[in-house]
């Protein structure tokens, strides 16, 4: 009721300012409810300016706030909207070129592609670049809060764990290395000809100095299998015998496999605004439907995209038929929605969740196939760049779907979560095992 007063009051361009927004600001002091106070101000094109309550100051955090304080990630968030908070570092302002003293921000274009006579709108986050770390895509959106750290507030030590060539693992090497901190990352038994010859994301992150600590398949599932305890996604790392850094708590800063952790909510948040406001600027007849399709590691986009663009659909009722279909690419649908359950009950329990778009012919992730090959050349003909581990099973699965899940009513947006730094690494796996001829790479 209270935003239905507030947003009458902006229709009649009865602007809010000075001591009574500062009460507001009071008032609605928890990050989410403040983004939506601005979020209405744009929508209405009413200019503003906010103020710190009396004797209000910032911190660096990503719980809720209490009356007075604001975030960190408040801030970020908010100067996408043209909100200024006074006395804010603008060094903790900057996402993609956005800063306290900018009235918005950039973001990632929509481009339509034709593919298979279906039209597509394509999000092209491979397009993101941290101004500091010069991170692109997804990873832009999740590591965005804690790029915005100025490096001399930046912990000593960043640890990780997941994949020898993951695209998350050379994306938080960047940020170490951009914030002058070691990186130490966890990783299974690394394969004898990948040490005698790097190459891919794993050379690139040894070129940053990034300390890898291998551990056996067995010992590697016990501190991060589905089992294990790591599945709460706490911010707390397993104890691992020889391994004294992730003990080091006031100084490390650890983020699970993926970026899979709550601070990779506001970057994500930043994604629904810009897709959000695309769709109503598109001018999309009334009643239309629009599928958001993403593909799915951990399911972290995917579920704070969902959250997100829920709460929008809450905030304006004039477009509320917004879906967000992720695509399990790791392991199957069950694994992807326990990944994403542990997730949500770590970070607020909302038990809002994306629609999971299986796919008809399942594989073994990252593995090549003559089929994700064709798909991967089709898109790159049609003028879209993608990589080779996410983006053909996502495609395949969107195509196989088409007429089932998608009604000629409707409207779908693919999000690029970029990735294409790895496609290097898997044109030479594909030409190893005799996939595509040696031109091919």
């Amino acid at each position: 009721v209270r935003w239905r007063v507030i947003d009458r009051r902006l229709s009649s361009r009865e602007a809010v300012y000075g001591d009574s927004l500062r009460d507001k600001l009071s008032f609605w002091s928890h990050q989410r409810q403040t983004l939506h106070l601005v979020i209405l101000y744009k929508l209405h094109g009413v200019p503003m300016r906010a103020f710190l309550p009396p004797g209000g100051r910032y911190r660096r955090c990503n719980r809720p706030t209490t009356c007075g304080l604001i975030t960190a990630s408040t801030a970020i968030l908010a100067a996408r909207y043209g909100l200024i908070f006074p006395g804010f570092p603008p060094a903790l302002a900057h996402v993609q070129g956005v800063s306290t003293a900018s009235n918005g921000g950039a973001s990632s274009p929509v481009e339509l592609f034709s593919i298979r006579g279906r039209n597509v709108y394509v999000k092209r986050d491979d397009l993101l670049r941290l101004p500091g770390s010069g991170i692109s895509g997804n990873k832009a959106r999740k590591l965005a809060s804690l790029d915005a750290i100025p490096a001399s507030e930046f912990p000593s030590i960043m640890a990780s764990h997941g994949g020898i060539q993951s695209n998350a693992m050379l994306a938080m090497a960047k940020l170490a290395k951009a914030k002058g901190s070691k990186f130490k990352y966890i990783t299974k038994s690394i394969p004898k000809h990948l040490k005698a010859n790097p190459s891919g994301n794993y050379k690139e992150a040894l070129s940053m100095d990034t300390q890898f600590d291998s551990l056996k398949p067995s010992d590697y599932d016990t501190y991060f299998g589905l089992s294990a305890p790591a599945i709460e996604r706490g911010a707390t790392p397993p104890c691992i015998p020889g391994l004294d850094y992730l003990r080091a708590t006031e100084n490390l800063l650890w983020i699970p496999q993926g970026g899979a952790c709550a601070v990779a909510e506001d970057g994500v948040c930043g994604l629904a605004d810009e897709i959000w406001n695309w769709w109503i600027i598109h001018g999309v007849p009334s009643g239309e439907t629009l599928n958001v399709v993403l593909p799915a590691g951990t399911g972290t986009t995917a579920l704070f995209l969902a959250r997100s663009l829920a709460r929008r659909q809450n905030l304006d009722g004039t477009r509320t038929d917004v879906r967000v279909f992720a695509v399990p690419c790791v392991g199957s649908a069950d694994y992807l929605k326990a990944q994403m359950t542990a997730l949500d009950n770590a970070s607020g329990g909302e038990k809002i969740f994306p629609r999971i778009l299986k796919p008809k012919t399942r594989r073994q992730f990252a593995t090549p196939h003559e089929s994700l090959y064709t798909i991967w050349e089709q898109l790159k003909k049609a003028g879209l760049d993608v990589d080779l581990v996410y983006a053909p099973p996502s495609w395949e699965a969107l195509f196989d779907s088409w007429n089932e899940v998608f009604t000629s009513n409707s409207t779908v947006l693919y999000v690029h979560t970029g990735g294409l730094e790895g496609v290097s690494s898997m044109l030479h796996r594909y030409q190893r095992e005799k996939k595509i001829p040696p031109s091919d790479c």
